[in-house]
Parts: C-alpha cells; sequence; structure tokens
C-alpha cells in the first residue's frame, strides 16, 4: 500500500514553483485528480467503497491515477487533445511541469482531467444505481 500523501507529493514536488505560479485557478476535479482523491478504483478500495481495484473503463487489474491519466484506453480520446496543446507527457509530474508554464497549458491540463472525473463519476452513479 502506497504511503498517504506520496501521489501528492510525487505530483507536486516543489511546492514553492506551484506556489509562486501567476496563472491558473484550482477547481474541485484539479484537486480530486492531483490527489488520487476521485473516481479511481485504487481509491475506493482504500476507504472501503470497491472490494476490488479494477478499472470499470477498460479490462486493467489496477485503475489509479497513473493509469487513468497515462494508459486508460477509455480516455484516449481526451488525452490526445491535451497532449496535442502541452505537448507528449509520460507522467504526472511531466503534466504539472507544463502546467506551471502558463495560463494556455495549464487550461488544457484541467480540461483533461475535469471531462475524464466527470465522466467517470457518471459512470460510477450509474454502476451504484444498477444501471
Amino acid at each position: 500500500m502506497q504511503e498517504k500523501g506520496a501521489w501528492t507529493r510525487n505530483v507536486i514536488p516543489s511546492l514553492i514553483d506551484w506556489v509562486d505560479r501567476r496563472h491558473g485557478q484550482m477547481n474541485y476535479y484539479l484537486i480530486q485528480g492531483l490527489t488520487g482523491h476521485s473516481c479511481f478504483g485504487s481509491y475506493f478500495k482504500r476507504i472501503g467503497k470497491e472490494k476490488e481495484v479494477r478499472c470499470h473503463h477498460c479490462a486493467a487489474e489496477c485503475d489509479d491515477p497513473e493509469h487513468t491519466w497515462f494508459r486508460c484506453p477509455a480516455w484516449e480520446v481526451q488525452r490526445h487533445e491535451m497532449t496535442e496543446m502541452i505537448g507528449q507527457v509520460y507522467n504526472i509530474q511531466e503534466v504539472v511541469s507544463a502546467m506551471l508554464q502558463d495560463q494556455a497549458k495549464w487550461d488544457a491540463a484541467v480540461q483533461y482531467i475535469t471531462v475524464v472525473l466527470r465522466e467517470k463519476e457518471a459512470a460510477e452513479r450509474t454502476r451504484r444505481q444498477g444501471g
């Protein structure tokens, strides 16, 4: 099991760069996506909401933030739209680094995270309602 807060410390290794940025507003989805406290199988299992960590959007055995943001085929179109703007990224540190460069890259990353998490939340609600 991963140490509490390890993902977030990995995402934002330099708090100074994050705090000193001159652009970009935080929103609910960005916070959830960057902390890993959202519709991820790994998070749901940790809080007792699910028994497994599998991805409900593809055949992967583990749905964690890394899987969702960089590997899950369900989000390929949205991921491509983001990388068209910020460039090819291979991990969350590269996404955050791009976000810190300018407002347009910030917006592209926030758009990606927001759209994906909204879709995952909608699918989660449907699953919980038995639909």
